[in-house]
């Protein structure tokens, strides 16, 4: 700043500085913290060594340059913040993302700062000041904190085995999941003691052990307890399970235990699996022992798991001697050895295999044994035998092998064998109980004649196929049993096979499923009548609905003609009356300037009550985010107690663990900003309004139906309203006010603004009550970091090079006022214009020659302004297309807005005017 060129400002020396700069910029040079003043009418720019850091790549270049030239980037986002602090309001804004271009590349950033109004000796507004701080790593971290506690919630929800989390000695609970719904059914649990909402449990047990974890904070862990739940709904038959889980106390900082924390799973699969699988050791075990042949069992790592009495007799050793020992020392050299290498190959490729091996007992008697080893899940199973007499040992071999196989494959159920053909050989005494046969005409093929004729197909397509792929024999069908009926039945076999893989003996099982598929048949019908019966019903509800909503609708309709009607013919007089002054007495330029600025106001009057209709319509399009809303808060407070007067007192009553919500920064702080407006005036000799925040869970609420919200409470002691005003409060144009002293568009505003985000706003008010407006707001979910598209800002000349022919502007606009309007603005800005009336006639202008750019009109009769430019587009691919349109369909806006292509929302100024073709322009030559 001391290096300043005095002759590059118009300030002059420091020495000449009014006081008023001097002092302000004596406070900026002795802070540390980032700021800077914006002085004069052209708001010379000067920052202290805090603010460098910002600047980037702009300084030093930046000091005593116009505000509006070091920031030009971002100007069009905190022109207006300027333009406050310039009429002398000061403002205050917290994480505002602006996108900067400071170091040669366009970032994203987020700062907090303020600008305030400096006056001079006389009073007047000078300039401003701001402080400032870059708040975007901090912006950055809270978006990851948001993005990982939701992570956490799905995890938690999608966890494969049951969770919830229980509070208080009653044991309440709080969160459950997925899985833990499934097993206890899908009744409502949440904010209920376990006592009510799972009366079932009582005597089993469980109850009795959460006190006892609450009481002592040891946790509890069971393994395969049983426990019988109400699946279906309380009342329903009990279903059992078993469970391994884990009660876990939740113990608070200071010791004390606040709830618990449930885990564990459901292993009635496996404890039914280990029961069965109980059984059948024991019958392996006792076939693996009575076997004529030696068993062991490897694990992964060779070390041998299990032998039987067979191969114990056969090594003439104690088991200790050989189980729980490696393979390779029990059996020195067997490694280097055939045996090692294949036994190695057979763990690795899950291939069985088969071996002579000549061995030497434990005795020093030498043999031949016959190996055979198969990859089980466990390592390897091996068999082995002394095939001294090799045809008793195979008889035996076959024998034992095939009983082992049925006993580990086939569940219990009537057992039977039959030849390659087909024929009974041997069955269980159920099978004559079932099909009423004697023991002769069950043996052989008598059965044959039992099956229903229309299955003997299916049977017989399993049995081939069976026969020629080795598939288990798999089939359901009808058969005829004992009294006569048919019953549905399931049969499976395995086919033992010679050697040449032909089939030499079925060994099978047969199971009545009779009952099982009556019930799944009578449940399916039941669930078909119920689906049937709950359609009509929903039909007729939404027909109901829609009439409602279709004489809900007429009514507004009329109430919002009529209010709009009134409101643009006020803003229609001031613009008809100011331009016939501008007419008749167009000599009189100072007149002039003073009646065209009066009705650009009526103008920027009329825009803005658009974008309240728009806003109640829920026709706006909104940036949506997630937004700390108890920050936003206490960022409006000193807004607030400036706007209301000293008459009012601001109170906060914000809730910590609200958390953020889904919303529009921007159109938020608006709404609040009208309730507080509301309720001053509701409090003419003052009073106090109160904002509070508070969590809310909603269970089937009539409106918003369940979830969770943050309740945004602004709350008044003013007045209050009657029944029938309440009633009428979010009508459009409705207003108890004065005449001039409000729209009736503020809240319905708000109330719009809420209906948009997916929300509520709901009125509490009595007279002499006072009045409390409720928004409740969904809360936010993880979104990913948007960015604002940046429009440039200021006019930008056309044409580049000095003696360049001047771009041409094709307009294409039906109101012949709007199309001659923006016919002189554009030729004001250097633009060579070509006119057309109807997208026809714009189609055959670009014929005769392509234009630089196409400014199209949307809403138009015949071809509208998306049909225009497909078929603009389909002559010339690459042409720059600005739509210009006041339409309120913004969705189809956007929709047709494509490469190349930008919006301009009418009205619109003249600087956005050219700004929009600038860009358009540029890029197309870019």
């Amino acid at each position: 700043m001391r290096a300043l060129d005095d002759t590059t400002t118009p300030l002059g020396a420091p020495a000449v500085w009014p006081p008023s700069l001097r002092t302000v910029i004596s406070l900026v040079l002795g802070s540390k913290f980032p700021m800077f003043v914006a002085w004069g009418s052209q708001l010379c720019f000067l920052y202290n060594d805090a603010y460098s850091g910002v600047l980037g790549g702009k300084h030093p270049t930046a000091m005593g340059r116009p505000f509006r030239d070091v920031w030009s980037d971002i100007w069009k986002d905190i022109s207006p913040m300027v333009e406050r602090a310039l009429r002398g309001e000061a403002s205050y804004f917290e994480n505002l993302p602006l996108t900067m271009r400071r170091r040669g590349f366009e970032e994203q950033t987020w700062f907090t700062f303020s600008y305030s109004p400096v006056r001079d000796e006389g009073g007047a507004v000078a300039g401003m000041y701001c402080a400032c701080t870059e708040t975007t790593r901090q912006v950055l971290a809270e978006r990851s904190r948001l993005a990982e506690t939701e992570r956490m919630h799905r995890l938690f929800h999608q966890a494969p085995g049951f969770m919830c989390v229980m509070r208080g000695p009653q044991h309440v609970f709080e969160l459950t999941n997925a899985a833990f719904e499934r097993l206890f059914g899908t009744r409502e649990l949440l904010g209920r003691p376990v006592r009510e909402a799972l009366p079932e449990l009582a005597g089993q047990g469980f109850f009795e052990l959460l006190d006892r974890v609450y009481a002592s904070g040891e946790p509890f862990i069971g393994r395969g307890l049983s426990v019988r739940t109400a699946v279906h709904g309380v009342g329903a038959e009990l279903v059992e399970h078993y469970l391994d889980f884990v009660y876990q106390p939740i113990v608070s900082p200071d010791g004390h235990v606040t709830g618990i924390f449930v885990e564990g799973s459901d292993v009635t699969d496996r404890h039914r699996a280990e029961a069965e699988l109980r059984v059948e050791r024991d019958r392996a075990r006792a076939v693996l022992d009575s076997m004529g042949e030696g068993f062991l069992l490897l694990g992964h790592d060779f070390r041998i798991l299990d032998i039987n009495a067979e191969g114990l007799r056969l090594e003439g050793r104690p088991v200790e001697q050989l189980v729980g020992h490696n393979h390779w020392e029990v059996y020195p050299g067997s490694e280097s050895m055939e045996v090692g290498r294949l036994y190695k190959e057979a763990m690795h490729t899950r291939q069985p295999i088969s071996l002579e091996h000549q061995y030497r007992w434990q005795t020093g008697q030498a043999a031949w044994l016959e190996m055979r080893a198969y990859p089980v899940p466990d390592g390897l199973a091996i068999f082995y035998r002394d095939v001294s007499d090799r045809r008793n040992a195979e008889a035996r071999l076959r024998e034992s092998e095939e009983h082992y196989r049925l006993l580990v494959d086939l569940s219990p159920g009537i057992h039977w064998t039959a030849d390659a053909q087909g024929r009974i050989e041997s069955f269980s005494e159920r099978w004559l109980a079932l099909t009423g046969l004697s023991r002769e005409e069950a043996l052989g093929d008598g059965w044959m004649q039992l099956p229903h004729p229309q299955d003997r197909a299916a049977m017989q397509a399993a049995w081939r196929r069976s026969v020629e792929t080795g598939a288990t024999y798999d089939v359901e069908y009808r058969m005829r049993v004992a009294d006569g009926s048919y019953h549905w039945i399931r049969a499976r076999a395995l086919a033992w096979r010679n050697a040449e893989g032909g089939v030499q003996r079925w060994y099978g099982m047969t199971e009545d499923v009779h009952n099982r598929r009556s019930a799944v048949e009578a449940l399916r019908r039941l669930n078909e009548t119920l689906e049937q019966r709950v359609a009509a019903a929903v039909a007729e509800r939404q027909r109901a609905e829609e009439h409602l909503r279709q004489a809900q609708k007429m009514e507004a309709v009329g109430q919002l003609t009529g209010g709009i009607a009134h409101d643009f013919n006020n803003l229609l007089q001031a613009v008809t009356g100011n331009l016939e002054l501008i007419r008749r007495l167009a000599e009189q330029p100072g007149q002039v300037r003073s009646w065209a600025e009066n009705a650009l106001r009526s103008v920027r009057h009329g825009a803005k009550l658009t974008s309240q209709l728009l806003a109640f319509s829920r026709s706006q399009r909104l940036e949506m985010k997630p937004v700390a809303v108890n920050e936003l808060l206490k960022g409006m407070q000193e807004l607030l107690t400036r706007t209301l007067g000293p008459s009012i007192e601001v109170v906060l009553a914000l809730h910590p663990d609200v958390n953020s919500v889904m919303a529009e920064p921007t159109q938020l702080e608006m709404s609040v900003l009208n309730l507080a407006i509301n309720a001053r005036d509701a409090m003419p000799t003052g009073g106090r309004l109160t904002l509070s925040t508070e969590v809310r869970r909603l269970e089937r609420d009539a409106e918003l139906g369940t979830g969770d919200y943050v309740e945004l409470r602004v709350a008044d002691t003013g007045t209050g309203m009657s029944p029938e005003v309440v009633a009428r409060a979010f009508d459009p144009f409705f207003t108890t006010k004065e005449v001039g002293k409000g729209t009736g568009l503020g809240l319905s505003q708000v109330y719009g603004f809420a209906r948009q985000v997916g929300g509520a706003a709901r009125i509490q008010s009595a007279p002499s009550q006072g009045t409390a407006v409720s928004l409740l707001l969904r809360t936010a979910a993880p979104a990913a970091a948007t960015t604002r598209e940046r429009q440039p800002t200021g006019a930008v000349k056309a044409g580049s090079d000095a003696g360049a022919r001047p771009a041409r502007v094709l307009v294409v606009d039906d109101d012949l006022a709007v199309r001659s309007l923006l016919r002189d603005m554009l030729e004001a800005l250097g633009y060579a214009v070509e006119q057309a009336a109807d997208g026809p006639a714009g189609l055959q202008a670009l014929e005769r020659g392509r234009p630089d750019v196409l400014l199209v009109d949307f809403a138009m009769p015949g071809m509208n302004g998306a049909q225009v430019a497909r078929a603009a587009r389909e002559r010339c691919p690459d042409l720059p297309i600005v739509f210009a349109s006041g339409y309120a369909d913004t969705d189809a806006l956007h929709a047709a807005v494509g490469p190349n292509a930008q919006l301009l929302h009418k009205p619109f100024r003249m600087d956005e005017l050219a700004a929009t073709v600038a860009k358009v322009v540029a890029a197309a030559s870019a």
